[in-house]
């Protein structure tokens, strides 16, 4: 179903929507799992958990836009989202059609002390709490790597 339909909110507005009940995708994993997008919830004691969406989208049914996230809402200008995508062009595809959309896989990323470092990186043990604490470790962990290399 589409945003605005019965059962369907809107959570984060239609920002380059012209039809105001478009389907936001993106082909960034690290875009889709911002935790404005999936939020991080709690599955035991010092244990999170996050869930993402993996589509296939019909070629052609989209419209490119730019990603919606910058420097005011919880993301720094200096540092990519995403490693694959050097800024925010592209991030955003808007679909108007259900039917262009295919689910292909149900993504779960742990965070805390008990998630598994071989199987998510050793960054989501560092999380002590949900939402913008991971967002804080991207940041400083992208600004390392950036330095490194």
């Amino acid at each position: 179903r589409r945003p605005g339909e019965p059962g369907v909110q809107v959570a984060h507005g239609q920002v380059h929507s012209e039809t105001g009940s478009s389907i936001y995708v993106t082909p960034s994993i690290e875009y889709a799992a911002f935790p404005c997008y999936s939020q991080i919830f709690k599955v035991g004691e010092e244990h999170w958990a996050q869930l993402v969406l993996e589509c296939r989208i019909r070629p052609g049914s989209f419209k490119e836009a730019p990603g919606t996230l910058s420097s005011n809402k919880h993301w720094p200008s200096d540092v990519p989202i995403d490693p694959s995508f050097p800024g925010l062009d592209g991030l955003e595809w808007l679909l108007e059609h259900p039917s262009d959309i295919k689910v292909s896989a149900l993504l779960i990323r742990e965070f805390g002390e008990h998630a598994d470092p071989c199987v998510y990186g050793d960054l989501v043990t560092k999380v002590k709490g949900p939402e913008y604490l991971w967002t804080e470790l991207r940041v400083q962990n992208a600004r390392a790597l950036r330095h490194l290399g």
